[in-house]
Parts: C-alpha cells; structure tokens; sequence
C-alpha cells in the first residue's frame, strides 16, 4: 500500500515538474514573439509611419483628427495601438514572462505613451484607451524605479523636440539633434 501511495506521489510530482517547466517554456516563447512581432519589417514600418503622422497633431485627441487619414496611414496608427493592447492583455492573462517585458518593450513604450498616448488616446473613454493607460501602469509598477524615471525623461525629451519640430516651441539647442528621416518618437532610439 505505501508503495502505491509514493508511485501515485511520484508521477503526481512528476506532472506538476512537468507542467511547470512547459508553462515557463510557453511564456518565453511568446514573450520573444511578441517582441520578434514588435521589431517586425510591417511593424517597424507602422511604428515609423504612425510616428511621422501623429507629430502633426500633437495635443489633440485621435478623434478630432482620424476622419482626415488615409485609411493606410489610420492602419498604422492602430497596428501599433492594436500592439500594445494584445502586449498588455497577454501581461494580464500572465501569458508571458513579466520580468521580460520592462527590458524588451518599455522604454519604446514610454517614448510612444508620453509623447501621443497620453493626449491623443488616454482621454477618450474607448477600451483601447484604458487598456493602454493599464499598461503604462504596470510598467511604473513592475519596471525598476531608475529605468522607469529614465523612461519618462527620455520620453519627454523627445516630446521637445517634436513639438519644437513642430513649432510649438522655441528651439533649444541643448536638446539632441536626431538624425533626419527618423522622427522622434517614432522609435528615433528604439
């Protein structure tokens, strides 16, 4: 009878190492296919895009602006929206490996979160909106401070230099200058 009860306990402890170990395995390869999915041809290509198009209407809400897109250039808009949503539900539903996540996609995020997130999409009442306000969230939360802060600086940094670019304000010569034909804020570092 003992016997029986070690080789039960046996194989129940040899399912639970198991499935522990494919969970982890599981969580890592979509952590690196969404961040292979993020440095993407199409999703670069969006990334840049969306960037040179939302610098022209800093401030204002997505509403007051997407009825006068192209339907190419609203599509690269919500490819990096739609990105950062499947990015933040994937958090959520603990399908990747959280520690991964600051360190692969958060800085890029804040650099895209400060400068239009923030204005554009936060303020409206849609589901994207909130779930891209969660996710700013989070990585305050589960990112280290110094990064986080570090994050914010750059971020609004670069807000500067688009909104100087934009004529929005004055020109600071101690601001960097980024390379031409790679817009800050549309991943201009990242």
């Amino acid at each position: 009878m003992v016997e029986a009860l070690f080789g039960i306990f046996g194989v129940l402890l040899g399912s639970l190492i198991s499935w522990v170990t494919s969970d982890r395995h599981s969580k890592i390869q979509t952590t690196l296919e969404l961040h292979r999915e993020f440095s993407s041809e199409d999703v670069l290509l969006s990334r840049n895009t969306a960037g040179r198009i939302l610098v022209k209407y800093l401030d204002k809400p997505l509403v007051q602006f997407s009825a006068s897109l192209e339907p190419e250039e609203y599509s690269h808009i919500w490819n990096i929206i739609h990105f950062y949503q499947r990015l933040w539900v994937s958090i959520k539903h603990k399908q990747v490996v959280s520690s991964m996540i600051p360190d692969l996609f958060g800085e890029v995020f804040m650099r895209w979160y400060i400068p239009y997130f923030e204005t554009m999409l936060v303020p409206l009442s849609w589901s994207s909106s909130k779930k891209i306000k969660e996710l700013r969230d989070w990585f305050e939360n589960n990112s280290s401070q110094d990064d986080f802060r570090e994050w914010i600086r750059l971020a609004r940094q670069d807000r500067e230099v688009v909104m100087q670019r934009a004529g929005l304000l004055p020109k600071d010569s101690s601001l960097p200058n980024p390379q031409p034909n790679n817009p800050v804020g549309a991943d201009w570092q990242g």
